[in-house]
């Protein structure tokens, strides 16, 4: 196995990882993985700053109150690849949103990542609903 594809392998249980700490609310940790100018693409939503979006979240994490009627939003990375150079590299997967009602709704990620001081940092990440 070569470093190109052991640094694809580590992007994808980045991913995976990025999942658990959004479940267990470290925004924290989800701001530190984001590169210093990384941009959100969100569906229904103007682009955004990722570090100044979490930095609100920051803000208000302590106080909100997560009902149970909220939905729940999950991903699964599905394939990544790496650039020849190593510096440069991409994940896509799947999202699901599921209600409390049980209806669910279906989308597709990509996320670019970067070598920022020398580790693995989210420099884009764009959303799209299947609906």
């Amino acid at each position: 196995m070569n470093k190109y594809s052991t640094s694809a392998e580590e992007l994808m249980e980045l991913e995976r990882e990025s999942y658990r700490r959004n479940v267990t609310r470290d925004i924290e940790w989800m701001k530190k993985i984001h590169a210093k100018n990384a941009l959100l693409f969100n569906p229904g939503s103007e682009v955004k700053n990722a570090h100044e979006f979490f930095s609100e979240r920051l803000k208000s994490v302590s106080t909100e109150v997560v009902s149970e009627n909220a939905p729940k939003f999950s991903w699964e990375p599905t394939y990544s690849e790496v650039s020849s150079s190593n510096d440069m590299g991409w994940v896509h997967g799947v999202i699901t949103i599921e209600y409390p009602d049980g209806h669910k709704e279906f989308g597709k990620y990509v996320s670019v990542w970067i070598r920022e001081d020398d580790e693995w940092k989210v420099t884009a990440e764009i959303r799209n609903s299947d609906s």
